[in-house]
């Protein structure tokens, strides 16, 4: 049974088996909720259109970009099997460069000369006695008032074919020893290694004659007596003359 007033609704049920009951509803609460109902689906609706397009701008723009990112991932794959294709090519090389250089190691001879201050290149020959160049006009000059040896000589070249190369010339003593070209004693390999390459000596090149003068700078003993090594190498390395010279002493 329903009862109206200016404010409230009531309502009361009935039933035989049960006590009545009665409820009562204020008007307005009836009209804000008649006004509140239709506002709630109307903001769920639009979410929900919302949702729904922002759902479809989203798979469309992935199945928009979709190609251009696999395109790229595509691309870099490729790159990265260049670079590793690049890589296995370059890997084949070196170790056949290896192996190459290993070969040529093992077919190297070991060098026939040994010299105590010169460093010879590996697998030199020893040619001394082939007779390829001889010295002539041996002279010493000893100089005290300077602390100076010079030592003169010249190079004779028997064969008559042009021949090119290096000059050394050790001065020892008893107690000191010293190479000619000096600048061979100063270079920094030389100096880590304690002794000069064999291509550190004075450059020469000659068909005939050719004369040199070694210079030491040292000081001077009348009583000491002094020896010269003559050590000359050819242009690739290998050990083409050998003599000493000496002894010689200060005179006066």
């Amino acid at each position: 049974m329903l009862y109206n007033n200016s404010k409230n609704l009531t309502f009361v049920i009935y039933d035989e088996q049960k006590p009545t009951k009665c409820f009562e509803i204020k008007k307005g609460q009836i009209r804000l909720a008649i006004f509140l109902l239709p506002l709630i689906f109307l903001t769920l609706l639009v979410a929900l259109l919302f949702t729904i397009s922002y759902i479809r701008n989203v798979t469309y723009a992935l199945k928009y970009q979709e190609p251009v990112i696999l395109k790229k991932y595509q691309n870099e794959r490729t790159n990265t099997l260049n670079k590793q294709t690049e890589l296995e090519r370059t890997n084949r090389e070196l170790e056949a460069i290896n192996v190459s250089l290993m070969s040529k190691l093992k077919a190297i001879r070991p060098s026939e000369v040994t010299l105590p201050l010169i460093r010879p290149i590996a697998g030199a020959k020893d040619m001394t006695k082939g007779g390829l160049l001889d010295i002539e006009n041996v002279d010493v000059k000893f100089l005290p008032d300077s602390n100076r040896v010079n030592l003169l000589f010249s190079m004779l070249n028997s064969g008559g074919q042009k021949i090119s190369g290096h000059i050394f010339v050790v001065l020892r003593t008893a107690s000191l020893f010293t190479l000619y070209p000096v600048e061979a004693m100063n270079f920094k390999n030389t100096l880590s290694s304690g002794t000069a390459a064999y291509d550190l000596g004075e450059h020469f090149s000659m068909a005939r004659l050719r004369p040199v003068t070694a210079t030491f700078s040292l000081p001077l003993q009348r009583n000491a007596q002094y020896y010269f090594d003559i050590i000359i190498f050819s242009k690739s390395g290998d050990l083409i003359y050998k003599k000493m010279l000496g002894p010689h002493s200060i005179k006066g």
